[in-house]
């Protein structure tokens, strides 16, 4: 009798064990179910947030390359502008000396 005792101990002490090994299985694989799932949505915000970023940027490169050719294609009129008035006062001058020589 005393030897039944100890098999059915022993038996019920694995009963337990596999049964709390069965539910920590469960609440890992639950955890892991809705982990990813998390894990997923907060890439997708994340992603969402850097291609607003990007696009963001995107826009505002565009600006800037607009601004930039418009200053350059400026400043190029301007010194045109510059070196044809340089040009006329050079003339000018070479016609006020050639008048002050006669």
């Amino acid at each position: 009798m005393h030897n039944n005792f100890l098999v059915h101990s022993a038996l019920a002490h694995k009963i337990e064990f596999a049964w709390e090994t069965a539910i920590d299985m469960d609440r890992k694989r639950e955890q892991f179910r809705t982990s990813p799932c998390e894990e997923y949505e907060k890439l997708k915000q994340e992603f969402s947030k850097v291609e607003a970023e990007r696009a963001k940027l995107q826009a505002e490169k565009e600006i800037l390359l607009y601004n930039i050719s418009v200053l350059f294609r400026t400043a190029k009129e301007e010194i045109t502008r510059k070196d044809t008035l340089i040009a006329n006062l050079r003339k000018s001058l070479e016609k006020y000396e050639k008048a002050r020589l006669e």
